[in-house]
C-alpha cells in the first residue's frame, strides 16, 4: 500500500477495510456474546459439586481485627443476606502460618518422600530375589547414618522412619508454642446461594476504604489460593505493586532495545547504507545474510519471548495476587500488552525509523511519509515471525518437550516411589495467560496488515489451522483445565481484538492522509467512530460477566423447582441487532443454566479443610507405598512403620492404593483410581 498512487486503487482499499472491520466487529459480538452465556452459567450453577462451592464463596482482604471471627462475619454479612445470619453458611478464619512452620512442612514432605523410596527400594529387591528364586530372606538395605564417609551403617527405613517422626514432633511442637498467633486478615465466608455471594461482594463493609475494600467472589478452592500473600495489608500491596510495576517497565524498555536490534537483522540492506562492513559482509556471505535476515531474528524473538510469562507470574505474585486464577489473568492481559508493545509496536515504528536514520536526519520534517512507505516494508518480519512460530509452537506443543526431558530427570533424582511416579504421569496443565495472550497478538498482527500488507493473512490463517488441529487433540486428551473462569479469558480475548483494528484504521488512515484524499479520510474517521462506539458497547457487558443478573437467577430457579418460566420472545428489534452484532442482545432466557455444573452429590456439604493451608493438617499425611506381591511381607512392612512412628503415623495412614511391583520390581500404578491417588 506504501508504493499506490492511484486514487481508484485507493478506494478498493478502503473498500477492503471496511469489510475488515465489519468482519471483525461482528466476530467480536459473537464471542461477546458468548462469554457472558458462560460466565452466567458458570456463576448461576446449581447446587452440586465443586463448582457450587466456589460460586457461594467470597474471599475477603484486609479484614478488622475485632471481625475475625465467625460469629462477627455472619453478623455483618446477615445484613446483607435476605435471611440474615443463617444465609452466611461457614466461615473460614485461619491462623498465621509462622515461617518456622512453613520450613519444617517441607522437610516433613521431604522425610516422607525419602521413607516411601527406602520402602519401595526394599521391596523392589525383594521382588527381584523372588523372581530369581534366590529364596526369601532378603538383606534390607543400609546406608550410612551421618553423612557418606562416617557414622555407622544402620537400616534405611528405620532411619527414613525416624527422621520424619522427629520432623513431625518438631512441627507440632513449633504449633504448640505459637497458640496465640495472630489471626489472618483474609476470611473466607461461604454463603448459602451464588447470588448472595454476589451481591455481597459488591456491598462496602467499612467507613475506611482500605478495610475490608477486596472481596472477590468465585474462588475455586483452597489450592487456588496463593497463601503467602493471604497476610499481606493493603499499604504493602500498594509498595509492592509500584515495586513491581516499576520492575516491569524496566523488562519492557530493557526488552523493546534488544528487539529492535535483533530486528533490524531483518534489514541488511538498510545498514549496509550506514555501514561499510556490514555491506563488505552481504557482498561476501551472501548466502548467510540471507539466512541471518530470514530465519534467525524472529526465532531468535520467539525463543526469548518464552522467558516472560514466568517473570511477570512471579512480579504478580510478589504484588500480592490473592489468587492463582486471578494471577492467571493478570499474566494475560500484561503479556499481551507487552507483546504488543515489544514485538507489534517496536518493529511496525521503531525498526521502520531505525533503517531510515540516515534520511530523517537529513529531513527530520519527512517522518510521517518515511513511516508511510518503510512500515508496510515490516510486514516481512511479521511474516518470518509467524511462519516460526506458526510451525514450531504447535509441534513443541504436541511433542510435550519439556516433560520429555523433565520427567526422567524427577524420577532419577526422587526415587520410582508411587508418588513420583503418579506426579510425572500427571497431565499438564494448560495455561490460559501465555497461550491466549500469543494467539492475541497473532490476531493484532493480522488485522493491522490485512489492507497494508494483505499476504501476512496467509501466514495467521496458516497459524490458526495448525492450532486448532492441535487443540482437537491436546485438550481432550492431554491438557487438564485445573480452574474455570467461565468465560472470563473469552471476553477479554474479544476486547484486545480491538487494539488490532484501532491500530489498522490509524495507520490505514494515516497513509489516506498522505496521499492527499480527503474524502477516504474523512470516510475513515467515520470509521473509527463507530469502532470506538462498538468498543464501548463491548465494555458494558462487564457488569454481566462479574455479577449474576436477576433474570439469570428466576430463570434458574424456574428450571431447578420446576415454576413456570416466562415464556418472553425476541423482539422484531432484538432479531435486527442479533442480525448484525450477534451478542448485543442477550436472550437470558435461552441459557442453558448448569452446562458447567460439577459432578453431582450433596452441594451443601462443605469440606472441614476447603480453605486452610496446606502448613495445617500435616499430622494427616499419607505415607504411601507399593504392594510387594506378597501380602505377609507388605503388611510385616506397614505395621513396622505404624510401631516404629510410636503413634505418630496411624494404621490407616500408610496406604497402598492401586500401587503394586512387576516381576521387575516396577511400581505399577492402576488405572481410574487418579481422583482417589490426588488426594493421597
Amino acid at each position: 500500500m506504501g508504493n499506490v498512487k492511484d486514487q481508484r486503487v485507493l478506494w478498493v482499499h478502503f473498500a477492503f477495510t471496511v469489510y475488515v472491520v465489519v468482519v471483525t466487529l461482528y466476530a467480536v459480538f459473537r464471542l461477546v456474546g458468548m462469554s457472558a452465556r458462560l460466565r452466567q452459567n458458570f456463576l448461576a450453577v446449581p447446587p452440586g459439586g465443586d463448582v457450587y462451592l466456589a460460586a457461594r464463596t467470597v474471599m475477603v482482604r484486609d479484614v478488622p481485627v475485632e471481625w475475625r471471627n465467625q460469629s462477627t462475619m455472619k453478623q455483618v454479612f446477615g445484613k446483607v443476606c435476605p435471611g440474615g445470619p443463617d444465609g452466611v453458611e461457614k466461615v473460614f478464619v485461619g491462623r498465621q502460618v509462622p515461617f518456622s512452620v512453613l520450613v519444617k512442612a517441607l522437610d516433613v514432605k521431604r522425610a516422607r518422600r525419602k521413607l516411601e523410596d527406602a520402602v519401595t527400594r526394599f521391596f523392589s529387591k525383594t521382588v527381584r530375589r523372588k523372581s530369581r528364586g534366590d529364596g526369601d530372606v532378603v538383606e534390607r538395605i543400609l546406608v550410612r547414618e551421618k553423612g557418606l564417609f562416617g557414622g555407622r551403617k544402620v537400616d534405611a527405613v528405620q532411619l527414613c522412619l525416624e527422621q520424619y517422626c522427629k520432623l513431625q514432633g518438631e512441627v507440632k511442637k513449633l504449633w504448640e508454642e505459637q497458640r496465640e498467633m495472630e489471626i489472618d486478615s483474609t476470611v473466607f465466608v461461604v454463603f448459602k446461594e451464588p447470588f448472595m455471594a454476589q451481591v455481597a461482594s459488591l456491598v462496602t463493609l467499612h467507613d475506611a476504604p482500605a478495610v475490608a475494600s477486596e472481596r472477590i467472589c468465585c474462588v475455586d478452592s483452597g489450592d487456588d489460593v496463593v497463601w503467602e500473600n493471604c497476610n499481606v495489608n493493603y499499604f504493602a500491596r500498594q509498595w509492592r505493586g509500584v515495586v513491581t510495576k516499576a520492575g516491569l517497565v524496566a523488562l519492557i524498555l530493557f526488552w523493546a532495545s534488544m528487539v529492535a536490534s535483533i530486528s533490524t537483522l531483518t534489514n541488511l540492506n538498510n545498514i549496509a547504507q550506514s555501514s561499510q562492513q556490514v555491506a563488505n559482509f552481504l557482498r561476501d556471505h551472501a548466502d548467510l545474510a540471507k539466512m541471518i535476515g530470514g530465519i534467525l531474528p524472529p526465532a531468535i524473538i520467539a525463543l526469548l519471548i518464552q522467558c516472560i510469562p514466568p517473570l511477570l507470574r512471579f512480579l504478580i505474585i510478589v504484588a500480592g495476587s490473592p489468587l492463582k486464577s486471578k494471577t492467571e489473568q493478570e499474566v494475560y492481559t500484561q503479556f499481551f500488552w507487552f507483546q504488543i508493545c515489544n514485538v507489534v509496536i517496536i518493529n511496525i515504528v521503531g525498526v521502520s525509523l531505525l533503517t531510515s536514520f540516515d534520511s530523517l536526519k537529513q529531513n527530520p520534517s519527512s517522518v510521517m511519509d518515511t513511516l508511510a512507505k518503510s512500515i508496510p516494508k515490516s510486514a516481512s518480519f511479521f511474516i518470518q515471525y509467524l511462519l516460526v512460530i506458526g510451525l514450531i509452537r504447535p509441534s513443541v506443543e504436541v511433542v510435550q518437550v519439556l516433560p520429555l526431558l523433565i520427567n526422567p530427570i524427577y524420577l532419577w533424582l526422587f526415587g520410582k516411589t508411587p508418588r513420583t511416579i503418579f506426579h510425572a504421569k500427571q497431565a499438564p496443565e494448560w495455561q490460559y495467560g501465555p497461550a491466549l495472550a500469543f494467539h492475541d497478538v497473532t490476531i493484532t498482527i493480522g488485522l493491522v496488515y490485512c489492507v497494508i500488507a494483505p499476504l501476512v493473512t496467509v501466514f495467521v490463517t496458516l497459524y490458526f489451522c495448525l492450532y486448532t488441529f492441535v487443540y482437537l487433540y491436546m485438550m481432550q486428551h492431554v491438557y487438564v483445565l485445573k480452574s474455570q473462569t467461565g468465560g472470563r479469558f473469552l471476553f477479554s480475548a474479544a476486547n484486545h481484538m480491538f487494539v488490532g483494528l484501532f491500530v489498522m484504521e490509524f495507520m490505514v488512515f494515516a497513509l489516506f492522509s498522505l496521499n492527499q484524499n480527503i474524502t477516504i479520510s474523512s470516510l475513515m474517521l467515520l470509521i473509527v467512530m463507530m469502532t470506538v462506539w462498538a468498543y464501548s458497547r463491548a465494555r458494558q457487558f462487564t457488569s454481566v460477566i462479574d455479577t449474576i443478573p436477576v433474570q439469570s437467577v428466576m430463570e434458574l430457579e424456574a428450571r431447578t423447582f420446576g415454576r413456570r418460566k416466562s415464556e418472553g420472545k425476541p423482539t422484531m428489534y432484538s432479531k435486527l441487532i442479533n442480525l448484525f452484532f450477534p451478542g448485543l442482545v442477550i436472550p437470558l432466557d435461552h441459557v442453558e443454566v448448569g452446562l458447567m455444573r460439577g459432578s453431582e452429590g450433596d452441594g451443601h456439604r462443605i469440606p472441614e479443610n476447603a480453605f486452610l493451608h496446606p502448613a495445617v493438617g500435616l499430622d494427616l499425611l499419607n505415607v504411601w507405598i507399593p504392594h510387594c506381591g506378597d501380602d505377609e511381607v507388605t503388611r510385616n512392612m506397614i505395621e513396622e512403620i505404624v510401631e516404629g512412628s510410636m503413634a505418630c503415623i496411624s494404621p490407616d495412614r500408610v496406604v497402598t492404593t492401586g500401587a503394586t511391583m512387576d516381576g521387575k520390581g516396577n511400581v505399577v500404578l492402576a488405572d481410574g483410581l487418579n481422583e482417589v491417588m490426588v488426594k493421597l
